[in-house]
């Protein structure tokens, strides 16, 4: 596929900016953040400043729609639309655009993308620029219709849902490759469940354990994926489940290896799970024979003005980052006073060989007309980094 020319898409960008100044009303808001950083983790502490600028434009129309935001001089992202019903044209630069809305979702776009759809109920195309990619979905009552082009290859979808009582059965079928006349790049999906999915099975079929959808977040590598669901509503919610994957030759093997079973409850302000990944590894009745396991709590509350929440796991792996046996101490804080709202947090992982510690603490200033001072100290990402990084931040944003 040929990618749309990038100077027609700026020519289309200038004109319509061109337009909405002279014809409808725009308006333009500003704004700034400056962030001042130390890092102590080395001998010598490293500093560093950066700066980002944004200009947000909207112009709006009866058939017409304009924004942008800028970076400094360069543009950021943009989105200009026009509609006539039932006719729409929509180009944007750096936009995400979610996912196709089937149900295995064939195509899901998670990050910024320039490009055009095309819209004319219940047609629509989309075209991404900065992705070897196009699709077109038709939109049936109880269902789409997919025909999608990536590189030199062509994908098909038709995903259909209905309901009968109290029960719903949705269908699916992938073709990925359509040219290739390939039956192992085939997929099917069956799902029944009643109305409110309380419960349900979710069943995906794929000819070949090799094969993988090039923009789908739906996982293969087996011939079979089976996902079971019981939830009872209530004051106590309720939530058990069982996933597990299989190839036809070797079906008893991967049902011990690949079984997982969990139950979630949730009470009031309380949080419990269990969850227990694989049936064969199971070797004895002390904890560091129960092969991939995991048991969780969790608590929210308030007091002295504090709000907070405690929580606690154990298991193998014991966190994200330690893949031996172990448990995780998590607890976090905040208060706001008037304009001043401050929080921290910690977490302890004491695992069969190692123990991490990490801590992040903020405070935040909006007693400002128009801005607002983050101070923190730390990293905030807990789950992929254990340890605590001395890093000091002061964050300055404005608007106006």
């Amino acid at each position: 596929m040929k990618q749309i020319d990038r100077s027609f898409m700026r020519f289309i960008f200038l004109s319509v900016l061109i337009l909405s100044v002279s014809l409808f009303s725009f308006s333009t808001n500003y704004s700034a953040k400056f962030t001042y950083s130390t890092d102590f983790s080395q001998q010598q502490p490293n500093t560093s400043l950066s700066t980002e600028f944004y200009i947000n434009g909207s112009s709006f129309g009866s058939n017409y729609d304009l924004s942008f935001a800028l970076t400094g001089t360069s543009l950021n992202s943009s989105k200009l639309s026009f509609k006539f019903d039932p006719f729409a044209l929509v180009v944007y630069k750096n936009q995400i655009y979610g996912t196709s809305g089937d149900q295995i979702i064939l195509y899901r776009i998670s990050d910024g993308q320039n490009g055009v759809s095309i819209h004319y109920a219940p047609f629509n195309v989309y075209m991404f620029n900065s992705l070897d990619l196009m699709y077109a979905q038709y939109n049936l009552n109880n269902g789409n219709i997919l025909v999608g082009k990536r590189g030199s290859n062509f994908d098909g979808a038709i995903d259909l849902s209905n309901t009968f009582g109290n029960f719903r059965l949705v269908t699916e079928f992938v073709w990925q490759n359509v040219n290739k006349f390939d039956f192992s790049d085939t997929v099917y999906l069956v799902i029944l469940s009643d109305v409110n999915s309380n419960w349900g099975v979710r069943y995906v079929l794929a000819p070949s354990t090799t094969k993988y959808l090039a923009f789908s977040p739906q996982t293969l590598g087996n011939n079979s994926i089976i996902n079971a669901w019981y939830k009872i509503p209530g004051k106590v919610n309720l939530n058990s489940y069982v996933n597990t994957k299989f190839n036809f030759d070797n079906v008893e093997d991967n049902l011990y290896d690949n079984t997982e079973v969990g139950v979630d409850l949730n009470y009031s302000d309380v949080y419990l799970s269990l969850k227990k990944t694989g049936l064969s590894d199971v070797t004895g009745v002390m904890p560091d024979e129960w092969g991939k396991f995991s048991i969780g709590t969790s608590y929210s509350f308030t007091i002295l003005g504090l709000n907070g929440k405690f929580a606690y796991s154990f298991g193998k792996p014991a966190h994200n980052t330690i893949a031996t046996l172990g448990e995780v101490f998590y607890v976090e804080l905040g208060k706001s006073f008037g304009n001043t709202s401050i929080f921290g947090k910690y977490q302890k992982i004491i695992g069969y060989y190692e123990e991490r510690d990490a801590l992040y603490g903020e405070i935040k200033l909006a007693g400002f007309n128009n801005g607002q001072v983050t101070l923190s100290l730390g990293n905030t990402d807990f789950y992929n980094f254990n340890t605590f990084k001395p890093i000091f931040n002061i964050e300055f944003s404005l608007w106006w």
